[in-house]
């Protein structure tokens, strides 16, 4: 078993509110066919006709509930079998619920997709972040570096003729990249014309180095993680009290179930 035994409870508890939401739609399916029915053949149809107009609203109602339990349920059982056979899920400590004065679960709820939104916001905005110049530069004076070690000839003279070769990265062929060439032949020059070129680029709103975007995502992970996990706290919290506060489709299926995964642990033999 990949889940813990409260993360079992969680999902099992998910699949009954599903059925739930199944049962009860179709029992207004039904009504509502028996009320089309008796419509269909009785003189007095006024009263019928607002019963099947409040059972359709109702119906639709439904569908929709049951639609989004039964999407959201096979998002995170497909999640659970992608887990693997060499991994396993352990229980996370559950944050507890704060509600600010006068707030509802439904506004706390609110105010931490806000903030899930704004967490977002910023991990797209550090996903699309440019490089600093003095970065651009470095990596212009490798990739010089490097194509002038591969346009870097081989001499070839004997008394069966003379070639030039070229590395084409499988080995010296005739022929060559005549761009590694001319960073061969003037390596400084192409440095100061590719720098030019970068000095005229317009400058990314957001420049970070490639280990400073990974510390940045990192820490925005991090965030999302905490913040989704307080958002089902309060849904769990709500549901108790009898509220129903729909769960986003996209949420994190293991901040959902209140787990991490991790390396499954092989018992020594003895």
């Amino acid at each position: 078993m990949t889940l813990t035994a409260r993360a079992t409870l969680k999902l099992r508890a998910l699949k009954d509110a599903e059925d739930d939401s199944n049962q009860v739609l179709r029992g207004v399916q039904r009504r509502l066919s028996e009320v089309n029915g008796a419509s269909a053949n009785g003189p007095d149809t006024a009263d019928l006709e607002q019963e099947a107009a409040r059972l359709s609203s109702r119906l639709s109602e439904l569908q929709a509930q049951y639609q989004h339990r039964a999407d959201l349920n096979g998002q995170i059982r497909h999640w659970v079998a992608t887990i693997g056979a060499n991994r396993q899920t352990e229980d996370v400590k559950l944050p507890k619920v704060k509600l600010a004065k006068g707030e509802t679960h439904r506004d706390a709820v609110d105010r931490i997709r806000d903030e899930i939104a704004g967490a977002l916001k910023e991990r797209l905005n550090v996903q699309q972040a440019g490089l600093p110049l003095e970065e651009m530069r470095a990596q212009v004076r490798k990739w010089v570096s490097e194509q002038a070690r591969k346009g870097r000839p081989r001499v070839v003279a004997s008394h069966d003729g003379f070639r030039v070769e070229f590395d084409d990265g499988r080995g010296f062929v005739p022929g060559g990249d005549w761009g590694a060439v001319l960073c061969w032949l003037h390596e400084e020059h192409m440095t100061d014309e590719l720098d030019a070129i970068i000095e005229a680029m317009p400058a990314p709103s957001l420049a970070l180095t490639p280990s400073e975007k990974a510390e940045r995502l990192a820490a925005v992970k991090a965030k999302l993680l905490e913040l989704e996990r307080q958002e089902e706290a309060v849904i769990d919290a709500a549901e108790k009290d009898g509220q129903d506060i729909p769960r986003r489709p996209n949420a994190d299926p293991a901040a959902i179930l209140g787990v991490v995964i991790v390396a499954r642990k092989v018992e020594a033999v003895a």
